[in-house]
């Protein structure tokens, strides 16, 4: 029996109000494909929480209510500071079971570059670049992995014949 899409996505919104009652739940979406199957989970949450627990509790709420079962991979989990709390009051969370944070020297910024620059995004989230050290040992350019490309594939196709077969195998 062929399902119209409308009827057939109608349990989503259901689906979506349930997972925000999850403790440390903060907003979800759920993705289907063309087929009404589920391609991915996105939650946003906050750090009062491990993710791994996030998601486990979306797994068992859609099988215990709907019956679906869902593999945790298709399940993301992002954590996002809320209004007014501050780094510190996360840290535990995302510490893990008596774990701690390892403290790490931020990388020096671009010459020129401002140090406090971030791009404010809705909801308040705020992207903070990655920083990199100029000339820093193992950093790689764009332009050294065109460059790498370049001599990888002027190697390689010299060496390829009809088939994928080198020279003299069958």
């Amino acid at each position: 029996m062929e399902w119209d899409a409308e009827e057939r996505d109608a349990w989503v919104p259901d689906a979506q109000r349930w997972i925000g009652q999850i403790k440390g739940v903060l907003q979800s979406k759920i993705e289907l494909d063309d087929e009404g199957r589920i391609a991915g989970i996105h939650v946003v949450a906050g750090f009062d929480r491990e993710p791994r627990y996030i998601v486990r509790d979306v797994e068992s709420l859609l099988k215990a209510r709907l019956g679906i079962d869902v593999n945790y991979k298709k399940i993301g989990v992002v954590q996002v500071l809320e209004a007014g709390e501050d780094e510190e009051a996360a840290e535990p969370a995302a510490a893990g079971a008596g774990g701690t944070i390892p403290e790490v020297a931020p990388a020096a910024a671009e010459p020129g570059a401002d140090p406090d620059h971030t791009d404010e995004l809705p909801g308040g989230v705020s992207f903070h670049p990655p920083e990199t050290e100029a000339g820093a040992e193992g950093a790689v350019t764009l332009e050294d992995l065109l460059e790498e490309q370049e001599r990888e594939a002027g190697g390689q196709a010299a060496d390829d014949t009809v088939g994928g077969a080198a020279d003299g195998e069958a």
